[in-house]
């Protein structure tokens, strides 16, 4: 008796060990709904003084050194700052205005304020003869001007 119930035995186990390897039946679909624009899709930032523009000024803080008779265009962004070389420090601004009245506007006030032309991109300032680097680059919609200067002590 004891020989006959080893195959019934091991033929059972094998049974439910495979009842396990049958495919999950799939997913039910889901049901998909079109619905409306959400509450808030219409709603403007127009009248909402904390969204208005803050004016003419430039956004961001500015490093130390940077020389205060240097005319800073405005709108603008400080987009980076640092330092080229021992002595010599940068700082980037964006601007939402197109390079020629932005090169115009920053020509007048920089002769205004006692630099001098000394090459193209490059003002001279007879105090101190510190020396000053301009580039402006067209961005998609304005202007990003690069500044290159020796920063005040």
């Amino acid at each position: 008796m004891r020989g006959a119930a080893g195959p019934a035995l091991l033929a059972l186990l094998l049974a439910a060990g495979g009842c396990g390897d049958r495919p999950a039946p799939p997913p039910a679909p889901l049901e998909t709904v079109d619905v409306d624009a959400a509450p808030d899709a219409e709603l403007s930032t127009a009248d909402d003084p904390q969204a208005a523009p803050r004016g003419p000024e430039v956004a961001g803080v500015l490093p130390g050194g940077v020389p205060r008779d240097l005319p800073l265009y405005k709108p603008s962004s400080l987009v980076a700052y640092g330092e080229v070389s021992a002595g010599r420090h940068f700082i980037v601004l964006d601007t939402p205005d197109p390079p020629a009245g932005v090169r115009g506007w920053l020509d007048q006030r920089l002769a205004a304020a006692g630099w001098q032309p000394a090459g193209p991109g490059a003002w001279r300032h007879p105090r101190g003869d510190r020396r000053l680097t301009v580039t402006f680059e067209p961005l998609g919609r304005g202007t990003r001007l690069r500044l290159e200067y020796p920063p005040e002590p």
